[in-house]
């Protein structure tokens, strides 16, 4: 309430106006995670059907066409949900700012005893010199940190921008099924 009140004060100035906005959002965002966590609200998709269709789920219920390319398979449940957690904050990023007409895809692969995720929109990209590290991408960090993983992110103004997802398998025997078998799907809300 103190952040909307803040921004109305500041209605002359757009530029600090929409820093507040876009920081309140993402305290709202935050505050939401926090409290589906406080209540055990864990997504049931990802315990019953694993990453792959809980990679799914986050498409289909996007406002946004998204296309999913993912590997069939179990891998630990900690790399799951930490992978699920940030491939949700990837694709609210990615609808956020990348804008209505822009493509996003997900693509979740191995290689080289790791598990890759990558989610890629095709919208305008951005300025590095002027942006700025929010709350979702600090998330993304810290939970695939957690894990032994690492977060990049690749700008390419005026074609979108990638978030990539790198964390390692201990043993890649632990993955259950056929890990390198891709499920294409191109996926649209119903």
């Amino acid at each position: 309430m103190r952040l909307s009140s803040a921004e109305e004060l500041v209605s002359d100035n757009r530029d600090l106006q929409g820093k507040l906005t876009a920081t309140r959002r993402e305290l709202e965002a935050a505050i939401d995670e926090l409290r589906d966590l406080a209540r055990g609200i864990y997504p049931v998709v990802l315990t019953t059907g694993g990453l792959l269709e809980a990679l799914r789920s986050i498409a289909l219920r996007s406002p946004q066409t998204i296309s999913l390319r993912a590997t069939n398979g179990r891998f630990p449940p900690e790399i799951e949900t930490a992978l699920y957690f940030c491939c949700l904050e990837a694709v609210q990023n990615a609808s956020k700012h990348a804008g209505p007409e822009a493509h996003i895809s997900i693509r979740l692969y191995t290689r080289a005893h790791k598990l890759y995720l990558e989610v890629r929109d095709t919208g305008p990209g951005f300025d590095p010199t002027t942006a700025h590290e929010g709350l979702g991408l600090e998330s993304m960090r810290d939970r695939i940190g957690a894990v032994g993983g690492q977060i990049e992110i690749i700008n390419q103004p005026g074609r979108g921008a990638t978030v990539i997802a790198k964390v390692p398998l201990d043993n890649p025997s632990r993955s259950i099924g056929q890990p390198n078998r891709p499920d294409l799907a191109g996926l649209r809300p119903a």
